[in-house]
């Protein structure tokens, strides 16, 4: 018996070392799909150690092509991050792919191509999943997987998709929800076939060592600028790149903001934020420039705009409060911007509850109309994975249609299901009406598959370049 515990105990040590030992090319993290467009796809995955073989594979019947990532150790990860783009491709079609490191070889996954400018699309939206232990961990992969089961053509995440945007959490969401990397807790595979757009939201800058410090530049924020593969926004300053950004799909564009904190103390909407440590939102900023320039474009070559970003200006939350430590009542000044250049909806998170306001031109409180184009939907998605909160104290003395400077808005549907312990996520279906037009239906899902608040927009299209 003894020899056969010596015998089982040196078979577990060579199992561990060629598993996760120094000179062993595992998979740390399985493949996942970045910023796809209609021709190109970015995958990536990590090893545990240096590799010197990293390739990805792929075809439309079967892999046959290879495609060499360029592999480099991020230091924050402590960590092999291979990345190959690939391009040359056929839009709207599908593509079978592994990855291989050395003689480490993935599991054989699925991509598709974004689709043409004249298809019908669907996605779906997720916020505030988090990873604080195993139940918040199951919870957000539970509803994670109800909505990637409906099969969107790509997904967000609003942010605080981790509890802090230290190692041991970035692990839990990658590993134990978007992929099936975890031996002991696999996750689901969806990361390794729909593309995933990741918001920063304050937790992924928070650190449970360091808080907010200096904005964690160097260690929370730069792992997440490690994990993903964003569009360039070609920031002067290159911490803030692929932190705000933007992209078209079919007929609809896309700009995602970081509106975590900005330096105007008028404006300050994170006070454990220091100015300077999060890209800046307020007018007359770089990114302010650069939204005005993106929907601009937006305007010209799109039937819809959507601008996607953590903090919600209009919540009955405890974040909606004007004085709140983290609050995202100052964006507010931003809505007639959005106005103006014909935005149709605006998706935040945040507080942890379901609620969808509407702003509008003055006396638009008299005709509640939800396509009307002069209206503006703001949803707050944020109990993908957090249990919902109940209406702050004294919300009535923020959210009130005489509010924001003369221009009105109004909080029409909330959402309490603290008791139900329930949470969701947002739905949308963009399908083109006939010659001219295009819908876009919204609508919330809880994870017991009920439906709440679906409703739909029309908009005419114009020519798209």
């Amino acid at each position: 018996m003894k020899k056969l515990i010596i015998k089982t105990a040196i078979i577990s040590l060579i199992l561990n070392v060629s598993i996760y030992g120094k000179n062993t090319a595992s998979l740390y993290i399985q493949p996942y799909i970045q910023n796809v467009s209609q021709t190109e796809i970015t995958i990536l995955w990590w090893t545990r150690n240096e590799t010197q073989k990293n390739n990805v594979k792929y075809g439309q019947v079967e892999p046959e092509i290879i495609k060499k990532a360029a592999s480099r150790y991020i230091e924050s990860v402590d960590k092999y991050l291979h990345e190959a783009t690939i391009t040359n491709l056929k839009p709207e079609n599908s593509y079978h792919y592994f990855v291989k490191s050395d003689d480490t070889k993935s599991g054989t996954y699925t991509f598709h191509t974004a689709v043409r400018t004249n298809s019908d699309f669907h996605f779906v939206i997720l916020g505030d999943g988090r990873t604080d232990n195993d139940k918040v961990i199951q919870n957000h992969r539970a509803i994670t997987k109800i909505a990637f089961d409906r099969n969107p053509d790509f997904a967000f995440h609003l942010g605080d998709m981790v509890y802090s945007g230290d190692q041991i959490h970035w692990d839990r969401f990658w590993r134990r929800i978007c992929t099936n990397s975890d031996p002991d807790d696999p996750g689901l595979k969806f990361a390794s076939s729909i593309p995933y757009y990741l918001v920063v939201g304050n937790h992924e800058i928070y650190s449970s060592r360091t808080f907010y410090s200096d904005g964690n530049l160097k260690t929370t924020m730069a792992r997440y600028k490690a994990y993903v593969s964003n569009p360039k926004n070609n920031s002067k300053n290159d911490l803030w790149e692929e932190r705000y950004y933007s992209f078209r799909y079919g007929v609809a564009s896309f700009i995602i903001l970081d509106t975590n904190n900005t330096s105007n103390d008028q404006h300050d909407n994170h006070q454990y934020l220091p100015d300077g440590s999060t890209p800046d939102w307020e007018p007359n900023s770089e990114q302010y420039l650069w939204l005005l320039k993106e929907l601009e474009k937006a305007q010209k070559n799109s039937v819809f705009t959507f601008i996607v970003m953590h903090p919600a200006p209009y919540s009955r939350g405890p974040h909606g409060a004007p004085d709140e430590v983290q609050s995202g009542y100052h964006i507010r000044i931003l809505d007639p911007v959005f106005r103006e250049y014909g935005v149709d909806a605006v998706f935040c998170a945040h507080d942890h509850h379901v609620e969808r306001c509407l702003t509008g031109p003055e006396g638009f409180e008299k005709k509640m109309d939800d396509s009307d184009p002069r209206n503006l939907n703001y949803f707050i998605i944020g109990n993908s994975g957090q249990s919902a909160r109940k209406p702050a104290d004294g919300w009535q003395s923020w959210i009130d249609i005489n509010d924001n400077d003369g221009e009105p808005f109004y909080s029409r549907y909330f959402y309490d299901w603290v008791k139900a312990d329930s949470y969701s996520f947002l739905d949308v279906d963009i399908e083109k009406l006939g010659e001219k037009n295009w819908q876009a239906t919204f609508q919330i899902i809880r994870d017991d598959l009920k439906m709440f608040d679906k409703f739909s927009i029309v908009r005419e299209s114009a020519d798209l370049n």
